[in-house]
């Protein structure tokens, strides 16, 4: 799960990513000052550039309710898992009362704070909230999902008609 929700977060940034690239390369007048500007775009987290892309196309962004309230905690545990800190553990006294091998237990059961949010509904939801702020983002800055295929064919072509039977009845 850990390599899941890492990946979900690289997702999100990579969606980000390109449709502020887009938004900044319609914007500009020359190449100069969109390459600019991606620079600055390029540098910050996240959520600030959710914050430049709402300001560049107007959408309405409830930061309080999914989708968009998933990102802090997807960008916490993803700094979490690529940029580790030191973590101080949780102050746990007990008395340990019975064998030696109920003292193990106890022991073993520890769960670091990662453990202990990183659950598998939170990677389903983050996957779904990531795709569905994908979808937003596409829509409010009017890009074309075939737009944002990249490699293979980005279409298809008629070559026949085909009845139920699997025979072709015009080209």
């Amino acid at each position: 799960m850990m390599a899941m929700v890492t990946m979900v977060a690289f997702a999100l940034e990579g969606y980000v990513n390109f449709v502020g690239m887009t938004l900044i390369e319609r914007s500009a007048n020359d190449k100069e000052s969109a390459a600019a500007s991606w620079c600055d775009y390029e540098r910050k987290g996240t959520r600030d550039k959710v914050k430049d892309l709402r300001r560049m196309t107007g959408a309405e962004i409830d930061w309080n309710k999914r989708p968009y309230a998933t990102i802090k905690e997807l960008n916490e545990l993803r700094n979490m898992f690529a940029h580790p800190k030191p973590q101080k553990p949780k102050v746990r006294e007990w008395e340990a009362v019975g064998t030696d091998a109920e003292f193990r237990k106890q022991l073993r059961d520890y769960r670091p704070e990662y453990e202990e949010r990183l659950t598998w509904e939170f990677c389903t939801r983050a996957y779904d909230d990531v795709e569905a702020i994908w979808q937003h983002l596409l829509e409010v800055a009017k890009i074309n999902p075939f737009d944002a295929l990249s490699g293979g064919s980005q279409g298809f072509e008629l070559l026949a008609w085909v009845d139920e039977n699997g025979r072709e009845t015009r080209a």
